[in-house]
């Protein structure tokens, strides 16, 4: 286990190799920040090598060592900010800070950094490839005086991958040229990030519902798929195909269909339809897929 004094947390560890940041991070932090005295504490934990990294619908997958930003970032709120109506922001909020922080690395190399954007409400793409995704996770509820709760945000990057794993797999080097190297991009990107989300998990919990606009401002200026032609699958195997529209107060993403219903989507399967070619038709085909903004779990 390593220490590195660079991050912008109360504590941050790096370990080698982990089967999953997330399940490593509630062992190792989760009871350590509930006693923490500071009023918004934030933990990292970073691992350089992830052999079961867990995903939405209980996929897994591997990240192989010095390729990929495994990290997750650890906060104590009150529970009711955690469970309630707004929690759907939580991973939206998470996701603004990753996309912000990935937009400030391309910009210092020189970069576009537009090209960077946030696919509703959890995944970081490059135009129509997937960079990296988010798993918020709900891992403990503490009931005694403080009545607060550990949230974990796991965040995975592709920033050095020699291979393309999906279709629509892509990775930071093939597109900002010049980069650090591994050990140095993490600590950075840990960095930006850690800055980022200890402000806005303090602007969450000290007033939820003033902040929500501003972070809905952001998130739809950062938005690749507001204005999109999306496919959705909704719980109960429902498929809806339509045009992104908006994001709503409650973090949902509003889609009027094909049909001209309006639709607001708390929970499924969102994925782009790829934008057809000039004389081409559009394709049916949907370009990945996005966790349910609700999707909390108590681990």
């Amino acid at each position: 286990m390593r220490v590195p004094d660079v991050i912008a947390a109360d504590r941050c560890v790096v370990l080698d190799t982990v089967e999953s940041t997330n399940t490593q991070a509630r062992k190792l932090l989760s009871e350590t920040i509930m006693a923490d005295e500071n009023r918004f504490p934030l933990y990292v934990l970073l691992a350089d090598e992830q052999t079961g990294g867990r995903g939405r619908l209980g996929r897994t997958w591997m990240s192989g060592r010095n390729t990929s930003f495994l990290s997750s970032f650890v906060v104590r709120i009150p529970t009711a900010l955690a469970t309630g109506a707004t929690s759907g922001w939580l991973t939206t909020i998470a996701g603004i800070d990753a996309v912000e922080s990935l937009r400030s690395i391309a910009r210092e190399h020189g970069v576009d950094p537009s090209h960077i954007g946030l696919k509703w409400p959890n995944d970081m793409y490059w135009d129509d490839c997937k960079l990296g995704g988010i798993l918020t996770e709900l891992a403990a509820v503490h009931t005694g005086l403080t009545d607060d709760a550990v949230v974990i945000f796991g965040i995975g990057i592709n920033l050095f991958l020699s291979d393309r794993p999906t279709r629509i797999a892509t990775s930071l080097h093939r597109h900002v040229p010049g980069l650090p190297a591994y050990p140095v991009l993490r600590n950075e990107l840990a960095q930006l990030i850690a800055q980022r989300l200890r402000v806005d998990v303090q602007h969450y919990c000290e007033g939820a519902q003033s902040s929500i606009p501003r972070f809905a401002k952001r998130a739809t200026a950062l938005s690749c798929t507001i204005g999109r032609r999306v496919s959705a699958e909704l719980p109960g195997g429902t498929r809806i195909t339509g045009t992104a529209i908006a994001i709503r107060p409650n973090a949902a993403l509003e889609i009027r269909t094909n049909d001209g219903d309006m639709v607001s989507v708390t929970a499924g399967d969102v994925g782009l339809i790829p934008q057809a070619m000039p004389g081409q038709e559009p394709s049916a085909n949907a370009a990945g897929s996005a966790m349910p903004a609700h999707s909390l779990r108590l681990g």
